[in-house]
Formats: structure tokens, sequence, C-alpha cells
């Protein structure tokens, strides 16, 4: 068996970065984090119990080499859980000076982008604002891939 010598190693997903942490490879590992750790797993089905991810996260993300996080407040979770600053930073986003982007046409609206996935729960979403349109005066625009 070929022996893997690393010079990086990225990871994302909690879970799959808390294997990478694990791992004995002697490189850089780089993991990302992309959801909010005291509310997904305190709000979503997992194969694991959520104390689980607490108690490794705060254990191994101090290893890693460098914490990415998609927001401030993701970022500020794990601040606080690691009792240190190892995160930076890089927010999802477009830049809307572009000249390549047209104009929807839409105004007043509630925007959602992401992948066309369930896993995104673009269907939960639309099931919540049917049952709210009494009370929204805003359109549904839903963007994605």
């Amino acid at each position: 068996m070929e022996q893997i010598n690393p010079d990086l190693l990225i990871s994302y997903e909690d879970y799959n970065n808390l294997i990478a942490l694990k791992s004995k490879y002697l490189c850089k590992k780089i993991v990302s984090c992309r959801v909010s750790i005291f509310d997904f797993y305190n709000n979503h089905i997992h194969l694991l119990a959520p104390q689980f991810y607490y108690t490794n996260i705060k254990k191994l993300y101090p290893s890693a080499d460098k914490i990415i996080t998609v927001s401030n407040s993701i970022k500020n979770e794990l601040d606080q859980i690691l009792e240190k600053p190892y995160c930076i930073t890089i927010h999802n986003g477009i830049k809307t000076t572009d000249s390549t982007y047209e104009a929807c046409g839409f105004s007043n609206f509630i925007l959602n982008v992401g992948r066309l996935h369930p896993q995104k729960g673009q269907s939960d979403l639309i099931k919540a604002f049917k049952k709210k349109k009494n009370i929204i005066n805003e359109n549904l625009l839903i963007v994605g891939d």
C-alpha cells in the first residue's frame, strides 16, 4: 500500500473535521465550520449525540492550523467553545457591484440562495411561507442550482 504524505489537509463539515484532526498526518490541517454549533446539533437529527460534537470540537479543533468559518456568529460560537480565538471568517458572498449581474425585477422579497437539495430545507421554507402568507407581505425568491 502506497504511503500518502500530504502537505496540507483541508476538511469541511464537523464530523469530517474531527476525523481529519485525529488523523496521523503530520501536515497543516485547515477545517471549515459552516453551521451554528449550538443550533444545528440541538435542532437536527444526527447519528451521534450533540454532546459528542461539543466535546470533540472543544478537544480537537485547537489542534487545527486554521479554522475557517462562514459567518461571524459561527466564529463567535467557536471562540466561546474553544475559550481562545482560533478562527477566521471568510464570508460567502456575491460582489454586487459587478456589472454582469442583472436586476431581478422583483422588489420587497425574502431571498434564499443555496444549493437546491433537501438538506438545504427549501421545501420547509416554502411550507412555512405558505402557512404565514397572511402576515408576510414580501414575495419569496429562491435562487439555486
